[in-house]
C-alpha cells in the first residue's frame, strides 16, 4: 500500500501529497475514478504534479479514503510504462517560457540587437494603430500602438520592450484561455452508450453505437437522429439537414441517397448502410455551443464589448488633456498603459463559457450563450405534464385483452410497435416485455407515426394500430359498448393506450404515470420567485387533475393538441410575456421551438432535444432552478469584474499621474490585472450538489 500524506483537510477541501507523480495519463485515471465518486465535486491538480486537491462534500472523508484505497497500482505502472496523452499547456508554461525568453535575450544579445528586435515587435502593434485610424476607430489596437510609439520617439526602449513583451503574453494567454474553455466543453459533451437498431440477418439487433462498423444495415425511425454517415439501400423520409447545411426546411430522402450524421429522420423510416463508422452523436451540440459562444456571443455580451471599446475614447481624451496641461510625456504615457476595456473584453467571453461548462457538469445543457441573458427575463413557465411533471418511467398497471388475444400476444405486438418511438408512454410498454421476457421481433411492415396520436402499420397485411382512443377511432377501429363501459371505470385514472389489429379493439394497456418527487417543490419555488406557472396537456381534464392537485400551478389547461400548445404560447408573447416551455415528446417540440427559452427534459425525442435551448439529462425540474441561480452568479461576476476594472485602473492611472509609477511598472500592473480577472473568471461562485448522503468524518493519511 502507498503511504499519503494529508497536507490540510477543511469540511469541503482536502489537500493530499501522493507519493508518485501525477502524468496526464495518470491525471486522466484518478478523473475516472472520482466520476464514479458521488461525494467527489471537483479533483485539482498542483503545478508540482505531486499534490492534488479534492472538492466533496461535507463529512465524506470515508469516500476520500476509498477513492484512495481504489488506487491501482499495477494499473499506475503500465500508465508509467505506456503513456498515451501528452502534459497540457497552463499559464504558468507560458508565462514561464516567456520570462525565461526575455532574460536570455537580455543577458546574451548585445544592446543595439535588442532594440533593433524591439522594433521588429513593435511593427505589428503600429500596424494595428494605423488599421484603426484608416477606419477612425479609437479603440485598444490605437492606445496600444500609441504607447509603444511614444516610449520609441523618446528613445525608451526599455519601456517599448516591456508594453510588447506584456502586450504579446497577454495574446498567449487569451489564446490559451480560449482554447482551455471550448476543450473543457467538448469533454464535457462527450456523449457515450447510445443504442442503435442493426439489422443482421433480417433480424434487428440493438447494440451501442461504437460497435457499429461500416457496411452495417442501421435502422432509424422517425424522431431519430441519424448517428452516422450512410446511404439508404431500404425506405424513405424527410431529413431536417439544418444543422449541416443550414436549410431551414426538411429535406426528401430516397433509396440509393447519402444521408449525413446528426441529422434528423423527421419522418419516414430508413435502413441505411454506414459509409463511415465513426458515430458522431454529439457533435451537433457541440458545434453550436462554441459557434455559439464564440462566434455568435449574446447580445448582453456584444454590449459589454462594445462598452469596452468606446472605453478607450476616454484613454485618448484623458492623453490629450494631461499632455496639454502638464507636457509630461511620462504623465501623458499613464493613459496609454492603462486602459478600461482588456480586462472586460477577455473575461466576458471566459465567464460565459465557464458557466455554460458548469451547466454541462451539471447535466443541464445550455446551448448558447445568449440563453443565460435570456433565462433571467422569463416570466412565464409552462409545463407538459407526461414526461414532464410526472416521472419519464410510467409503469403498466393493467392489460385488458379482448378477442381472445392473450396478455403475451398484444405485449408482444404494441412493444413491437412502440419500440420506434421515445415517448415515456411507449417506453413504459417496452419495458413490460423486457420485465415479462417476452421477445418482440420485428414483425411489422413500414411504420407511420403521427404525433400525439399513435402508430400506424400493418402484419402480413393486416392493418394494425396504437395510440389514444381518438386515433384508433380514426382508423376505424370498432369499440363495442361492453368495451366502452370497461374504458370509463379505468379512464379517470389512468393514461390509456389502444391496440387495433385487423380493424378490432384487441388490448388495452393502463398506464400509471406518478408525479415527480420533485414537481411540487420547483413549482413552489417559482412562484416563490414571482414567476406564473402553466401546465398545458393533451390528457384529459379528470386525469391532470387527479395528477395536479396537489401542485399550485396559476393555470391548468387539458386536452390540448401540439398546435394548440404552439398558439397558446404564441399569444402570450404577443402580450409581451416572456416564455420558457418544457417538454420531452415529439408533440412539444413546436411549442419548445417557439418559446423564448425552450427546455428539453433528458429522455426527450431526438427531434425535441435538438430544437430545444437547454436540455436536462438528469430528468431532474430542479435543475430549472440551478440554471436561474446560476445566470444570477454570471451576472454578478461579470459585475464584479467591471466594478475591480474600474477601481484597479483608474487607481493605476491615479498613482501614473502624480509619478508614483513608472510607465512600465503601470503596464506590468495593468496587464498582471487583466491576467487575474480572465484566471477568476474561470471559477463561478456556484454548485449543485453531486448527489445526497452524508458520511462520517474519519482521519486520513495512511494508505
Amino acid at each position: 500500500m502507498l503511504n499519503y500524506e494529508l497536507v490540510f483537510s477543511t469540511k469541503r477541501r482536502t489537500r493530499i501529497r501522493l507519493p508518485f507523480k501525477l502524468t496526464p495519463d495518470v491525471k486522466e485515471y484518478f478523473r475516472q475514478l472520482t466520476a464514479t465518486n458521488l461525494s467527489i465535486q471537483n479533483i485539482h491538480f498542483y503545478n508540482d504534479n505531486q499534490h492534488i486537491s479534492i472538492s466533496h462534500q461535507e463529512n465524506a472523508m470515508n469516500d476520500i479514503c476509498d477513492f484512495l484505497s481504489s488506487i491501482d497500482i499495477r494499473c499506475l505502472k503500465e500508465l508509467y510504462k505506456h503513456p498515451i496523452l501528452s502534459n497540457e499547456e497552463t499559464p504558468y508554461d507560458i508565462i514561464s517560457q516567456a520570462l525565461y525568453k526575455k532574460i536570455l535575450i537580455k543577458l546574451l544579445i548585445p544592446q543595439p540587437f535588442q532594440n533593433f528586435a524591439i522594433l521588429c515587435r513593435s511593427i505589428p502593434f503600429l500596424t494595428a494603430a494605423c488599421r484603426s485610424i484608416k477606419r477612425f476607430s479609437l479603440d485598444m489596437s490605437m492606445l496600444d500602438g500609441l504607447a509603444i510609439l511614444v516610449a520609441l520617439i523618446t528613445d525608451d526602449f526599455k519601456t517599448a520592450s516591456t508594453i510588447t513583451f506584456l502586450l504579446n503574453l497577454g495574446t498567449d494567454l487569451e489564446g490559451w484561455s480560449k482554447k482551455k474553455s471550448i476543450k473543457d466543453l467538448e469533454e464535457s459533451l462527450k456523449k457515450s452508450g447510445e443504442k442503435v437498431w442493426v439489422l443482421i440477418d433480417n433480424q434487428l439487433r440493438e447494440i451501442d453505437m461504437s460497435e457499429v462498423k461500416e457496411g452495417d444495415l442501421v435502422v432509424f425511425y422517425e424522431g431519430n437522429e441519424i448517428l452516422f454517415d450512410g446511404k439508404i439501400i431500404k425506405g424513405n423520409g424527410f431529413i431536417d439537414e439544418s444543422s449541416i447545411t443550414g436549410e431551414a426546411y426538411p429535406i426528401p430522402r430516397n433509396v440509393g441517397e447519402k444521408v449525413l450524421a446528426n441529422t434528423l429522420l423527421v419522418s419516414g423510416e430508413i435502413v441505411i448502410s454506414i459509409t463511415n463508422s465513426i458515430p458522431n452523436s454529439g457533435i451537433t451540440n457541440i458545434i453550436t455551443l462554441i459557434n455559439e459562444s464564440e462566434f455568435k456571443s449574446s447580445l448582453e455580451q456584444q454590449k459589454l464589448v462594445s462598452s469596452a471599446d468606446k472605453l478607450a475614447k476616454l484613454n485618448i481624451l484623458g492623453m490629450l488633456t494631461t499632455f496639454a496641461i502638464t507636457r509630461s510625456i511620462s504623465k501623458t504615457l499613464s493613459f496609454l498603459m492603462v486602459d478600461f476595456s482588456c480586462a472586460i473584453k477577455l473575461s466576458t467571453p471566459v465567464a460565459y463559457l465557464t458557466a455554460i461548462k458548469d451547466a454541462v457538469n451539471n447535466q443541464v445543457v445550455i446551448k448558447s450563450t445568449s440563453i443565460l441573458d435570456k433565462y433571467s427575463e422569463i416570466d412565464t413557465y409552462i409545463f407538459d405534464k407526461t414526461g414532464t411533471i410526472t416521472t419519464a418511467d410510467p409503469k403498466i398497471k393493467k392489460v385488458i385483452t379482448f378477442n381472445n388475444y392473450t396478455e403475451f400476444d398484444v405485449i408482444k405486438i404494441g412493444a413491437c410497435l412502440e419500440e420506434h418511438v421515445y415517448h415515456p408512454i411507449a417506453n413504459a410498454l417496452v419495458d413490460e416485455a423486457e420485465k415479462k421476457g417476452i421477445v418482440h421481433e420485428e414483425m411489422h411492415d413500414e411504420l407511420y407515426h403521427i404525433a400525439s396520436k399513435g402508430i400506424r402499420s400493418s402484419i402480413d397485411g393486416v392493418p394494425v394500430v396504437i395510440g389514444s382512443k381518438k386515433f384508433i377511432l380514426e382508423e376505424c377501429v370498432n369499440i363495442y359498448e361492453k368495451q366502452n363501459s370497461i374504458i370509463c371505470g379505468l379512464e379517470e385514472q389512468y393514461n390509456l393506450l389502444y391496440l387495433g389489429y385487423d380493424k378490432e379493439l384487441v388490448a388495452i394497456f393502463a398506464i400509471d404515470t406518478p408525479l415527480r418527487s420533485e414537481a411540487k417543490e420547483t413549482i413552489v419555488l417559482l412562484k416563490n420567485r414571482n414567476k406564473s406557472t402553466i401546465l398545458l396537456t393533451g390528457d384529459t381534464k379528470q386525469r391532470t387533475e387527479i395528477v395536479t392537485r396537489s401542485i399550485p400551478f396559476d393555470k391548468v389547461i387539458s386536452d390540448l393538441k401540439p398546435e394548440d400548445k404552439f398558439n397558446y404560447i404564441q399569444r402570450l408573447k404577443v402580450a409581451g410575456q416572456n416564455v420558457l416551455m418544457v417538454g420531452d415528446g415529439l408533440n412539444d417540440s413546436a411549442a419548445i421551438a417557439l418559446a423564448d427559452v425552450g427546455v428539453s427534459m433528458g429522455g426527450a425525442s431526438d427531434v425535441t432535444n435538438h430544437i430545444s435551448d437547454i436540455t436536462l439529462l438528469s430528468d431532474n425540474l430542479h435543475d430549472l432552478i440551478y440554471i436561474d441561480s446560476l445566470a444570477f452568479e454570471l451576472s454578478k461576476k461579470i459585475k464584479n469584474n467591471l466594478r475591480m476594472t474600474f477601481f484597479v485602473n483608474g487607481s493605476l492611472i491615479f498613482l501614473g499621474l502624480f509619478n508614483r509609477l513608472s510607465p512600465t511598472t503601470l503596464a506590468t500592473f495593468h496587464n498582471l490585472t487583466t491576467f487575474l480577472l480572465v484566471g477568476n473568471s474561470f471559477k463561478l461562485n456556484h454548485s449543485k450538489e453531486k448527489g445526497v448522503g452524508v458520511r462520517n468524518l474519519e482521519n486520513i493519511g495512511e494508505g
